[in-house]
């Protein structure tokens, strides 16, 4: 009360809401619990589990291995999916599907748990998928998205959100559903891994099903997935130069019986042009490493007396492994100032501070004449 007899301090009401009035009373709200909410709340359906369902009578029991794959080649990237259904003692392909690009490696792994849900409408069905994100999506953050209407935080939709609604929608389908997360690459005889890997080997089919197998090349179509045959072989060293065949013969090469220039141990000699798309085409898929390259081609039979030093010349101009590889930084040559041309065209000047003043004098003056 002492402080409204002061003549600067006034009191007035507030109306902004106090929070602890809003904070309830025991006899208030409804009782629940708050971890048996939370998880109601990020399920996209109650009876969602992620481990395998047990066989139930009057159930139909359904067993599927989802996987997708993403490569890239001289044509581009390609991306498709497999859906794998354990049956008897063996495993059978029910779904290889090659995806229009673009298209990666983790939409793949969506468009592949959709399709297993749509397979198992009606049923009760355990999927297993290696992708820690299509599980995260399901068990995880799929219901948060959902309830923000699939937008990230400054409003733009988030990544694949047009495949993620899919798979909800598809999620509801099975009577009874499982979405369980194995271990990838991993070799037993367990019945988890060797179902795995049967998806994994049925998805890098679907892949590359609808890619052709042959190499386009501006020369002569050379396949590098099999041997090319010896015509075209000679036809594509015969546009060599006078001086790449002159260099073969030193290096101790000659032509077998159907005309292929060879090294003395067997290997194709490759002509530059023909070098240059073997190191493209061993090196753009995965931006591998000079030594790797160098095997990759020497592993197709193909050899160059110029093979290390052209591979040294594609791999310094990659632009991707300039961005991404870590390299040593370009050491600086030693400085080196040139004699002046005659006296006192060149002079340094420097001054030493010799703290404790002899004669009266602390600092002095030196001046050198570069030339002398």
């Amino acid at each position: 009360m002492t402080l409204l007899t002061y003549p600067d301090v006034s009191i007035k009401r507030c109306n902004t809401v106090n929070p602890a009035d809003r904070i309830p009373f025991d006899f208030e709200g409804e009782a629940h619990d708050c971890v048996a909410e939370a998880l109601r709340f990020t399920k996209l359906r109650p009876d969602l589990d992620s481990i395998p369902l047990m066989d139930r009578h009057g159930c139909i029991m359904e067993n599927y291995f989802v996987d997708g794959s993403c490569f890239k080649d001289h044509l581009g990237n390609h991306a498709g999916f497999a859906v794998v259904k354990h049956q008897g003692v063996g495993f059978t392909e029910e779904i290889l599907e090659h995806c229009p690009q673009p298209c990666s490696a983790q939409l793949a792994e969506l468009k592949a748990l959709t399709a297993a849900c749509v397979l198992g409408k009606g049923k009760a069905v355990n999927i297993y998928t290696d992708s820690a994100y299509a599980h995260g999506v399901c068990h995880l953050f799929g219901a948060v998205w959902k309830q923000r209407g699939f937008k990230k935080s400054d409003g733009t939709p988030i990544q694949h959100h047009l495949q993620i609604g899919k798979l909800m929608t598809a999620l509801m389908y099975p009577q009874k559903l499982a979405i369980i997360k194995c271990q990838a690459h991993k070799k037993g005889n367990d019945f988890v891994m060797r179902g795995n890997n049967a998806a994994d080997e049925a998805a890098k089919k679907a892949s590359r099903c609808a890619v052709p197998i042959m190499a386009e090349l501006p020369m002569d179509i050379v396949s590098f997935a099999t041997p090319p045959s010896p015509a075209a072989l000679v036809q594509i060293q015969s546009r060599a130069s006078i001086f790449e065949q002159n260099t073969w013969l030193q290096r101790g090469a000659s032509v077998d019986r159907h005309g292929v220039w060879r090294t003395h141990d067997g290997a194709i000699l490759a002509t530059t042009t023909l070098l240059t798309l073997l190191i493209n085409d061993a090196h753009d898929p995965d931006h591998c490493a000079r030594g790797e390259v160098i095997r990759k081609i020497k592993k197709q039979g193909f050899w160059s007396p110029y093979l290390q030093a052209t591979v040294d010349e594609i791999l310094s101009n990659c632009e991707i492994c300039a961005k991404n590889n870590i390299r040593k930084g370009i050491t600086s040559p030693i400085g080196h100032i040139p004699v002046p041309e005659g006296p006192f065209r060149h002079i340094v000047m420097d001054y030493v501070d010799m703290i404790k003043p002899i004669q009266g004098k602390r600092y002095m003056l030196v001046i050198i004449d570069r030339f002398s």
